[in-house]
């Protein structure tokens, strides 16, 4: 599957938005277990439905990551061994954005149509 087409999917966009949501964005979030749960495996952890698709869930979750570093919408940086913490870039950021500008301008469509 390519990059593009993986990144269209409802699933890799819920990894985005999770990498993309840091404390910087949070009231309350706290930087060090963002940091400690912002991994491919942790993300993993949050989306995978039970112990019996983490397996699969931390792979796909893996093909996402390479996608959108390919992309040039998250940087990984090493904590240690294979671990990485994700983190948005301004790129990230700018799509995030322009995901939000298209949902207010349906919502604010569909207003105006039931009106």
């Amino acid at each position: 599957m390519s990059h593009r087409r993986l990144l269209r999917q409802p699933t890799a966009y819920e990894v985005l938005v999770i990498i993309w949501a840091s404390p910087d964005f949070v009231p309350g979030m706290d930087w060090d277990d963002w940091a400690s749960s912002n991994t491919a495996y942790g993300i993993a952890l949050r989306l995978a439905d039970d112990r019996a698709n983490l397996s699969k869930t931390v792979n796909y979750v893996s093909r996402v990551v390479d996608a959108a570093r390919f992309n040039g919408l998250i940087e990984r940086t090493a904590v240690s061994g294979n671990r990485y913490i994700l983190t948005r870039t301004s790129l990230l950021d700018d799509l995030m954005l322009h995901f939000a500008t298209q949902a207010l301008r349906s919502q604010a469509e569909g207003r105006a149509h039931h009106a």
